[in-house]
């Protein structure tokens, strides 16, 4: 992998998010969505929240990977829908009438696909990988229904008279119910951070949206027409909606949980308060009728669109810097440079950055096997060399052909721009440091003096020495 792809491409955007004014955009968050991936990322990303993922909050930085399934379920669904609509005016115009099954795929089908794209997107920036797919279906599904049921309760409570715009008032705290369930059930077994929080509130707010959409469908569907501009209008218009009015007020709930834990404070908060509000203030305006211009009516709700998705960012922003502190607090490293990701760490990657400053201070690497079959050896590596860890003949450290879990080329330490790091090959049984840390393939994490190096296992062990400038 290259700069711009998976994990490789994330040290830029944690240097970001880890600065106390973040400087993260949804340029950034969106950089690698079109990046071609292989099924081997698909099968990796799916593995989040699932007893095989090995995320932990020292590793969690490393082992996420920017948003990018959204982008081919987009496609998929289109098409998708595209094809349902062939079918359904087809069906018309060869024999005259269309069977009732294709009208209730029409019918069903479309409002599901934008909100579950806009759930899949959410979940895929739950950086600490603690939610499987599996989860937050199950919270799109249940949570939908739940708010959407609790919102019919209300409408027969309070006076159904009432203007559109009123809704805000039972849906909003319909939504918020739901979603403080959840945050309470997922708290009891996992840690929760304000970007869970994030995706929670997106799958509450996805269902609700789906289950509305649907019902709305039904309820139009006086002629074929109108069943299908409705689907379309509401499929563009999802984009903003349901999903964006939950998301950033249950992050809020989430960004002041004590140790995950859910208490008065995660409600008493100015950012809380501030997202409820807005939420509410922006689904009344969304619908209230201000102009008797259906043109101007649209360009409200791309308005109120745009406005949702700034919003979501500001909340986003805060979700990201707690992740990287609670990162830093754990000894976690940020990916590629492997910077320890303490309060310092933009200034400091910054300054690593400039490279002429860091090259003065590279001196010599040594590597001493500990454990193994070369247990005594030692190898130093001056800066601007690279040294190659395997059982060819061609590696710098050359392990004997019997040595367990070691591959022809199955790692790499070199110094960077970072410094000095260690970088797996795409070995078959991994590279890890210090025994808690995976170093994924084709990705580099930064090396301090004292590290262990295991090749493979615990059989072979190389342990790390930096000297700096000649001394030694």
């Amino acid at each position: 992998m290259g700069e711009g792809k998976g994990t490789m491409g994330n040290r830029t955007f944690f240097v970001k998010a880890g600065s106390k004014v973040s400087r993260i955009t949804w340029k950034d968050v969106f950089s690698e969505y079109r990046v071609k991936h292989s099924k081997q990322d698909l099968e990796y990303a799916l593995l989040a929240g699932s007893s095989l993922d090995t995320a932990t909050d020292a590793t969690m930085l490393q082992k996420w990977q920017r948003p990018w399934i959204f982008y081919p379920l987009l496609k998929g669904g289109i098409a998708l829908i595209v094809l349902i609509y062939v079918l359904l005016y087809g069906s018309f115009l060869l024999f005259g009438m269309s069977a009732v099954s294709l009208i209730q795929m029409a019918e069903i089908i479309p409002p599901l696909i934008p909100p579950l794209i806009l759930l899949v997107f959410f979940w895929e920036m739950n950086i600490p990988r603690n939610l499987s797919i599996y989860e937050v279906l199950g919270i799109f599904l249940v949570g939908g229904l739940l708010s959407f049921t609790v919102t019919g309760f209300m409408f027969r409570m309070i006076d159904s008279g009432l203007p559109a715009g009123y809704a805000a008032l039972r849906e909003e705290p319909a939504k918020l119910a739901a979603s403080v369930i959840f945050l309470a059930f997922l708290s009891r077994k996992k840690k929760i951070y304000g970007i869970t929080g994030l995706a929670v509130g997106a799958a509450v707010g996805a269902g609700f949206g789906a289950f509305e959409s649907v019902s709305y469908a039904i309820d139009s569907a006086v002629t074929i027409d109108s069943m299908v501009w409705n689907q379309l209008l509401r499929g563009v218009l999802a984009l903003g909606g349901h999903t964006l009015y939950c998301a950033p007020y249950t992050a809020a709930i989430a960004l002041h949980m004590k140790d995950g834990r859910m208490s008065g404070e995660s409600f008493l908060n100015a950012d809380f308060a501030l997202a409820f509000l807005f939420s509410c203030a922006a689904h009344f305006c969304w619908n209230t009728a201000f102009f008797d211009s259906d043109v101007l009516e649209f360009a409200k709700m791309v308005a109120i669109t745009a406005a949702l998705w700034m919003f979501v960012l500001k909340i986003l922003q805060k979700c990201l810097y707690q992740v990287t502190q609670a990162a830093a607090a754990a000894g976690g490293q940020l990916p590629v440079g492997g910077t320890a990701f303490g309060r310092a760490a933009y200034s400091t990657v910054k300054k690593q950055a400039a490279g002429k400053e860091a090259g003065q201070a590279a001196g010599t690497l040594r590597l001493r096997c500990v454990r193994g079959s070369l247990q005594g050896n030692v190898w130093d590596v001056p800066a601007g060399k690279t040294v190659t860890v395997g059982r060819s003949a061609d590696c710098g450290v050359c392990f004997p052909d019997a040595a367990a879990g070691v591959s022809r080329h199955h790692c790499s330490v070199q110094y960077t721009e970072f410094g000095w790091t260690v970088k797996d090959l795409n070995s078959s049984y991994g590279t890890f440091l210090d025994r808690k840390t995976q170093v994924l393939p084709d990705t580099e994490i930064r090396l301090r003096s004292d590290n262990l190096i295991y090749i493979g296992g615990k059989e072979n062990v190389l342990q790390v020495t930096i000297f700096q400038g000649d001394s030694r």
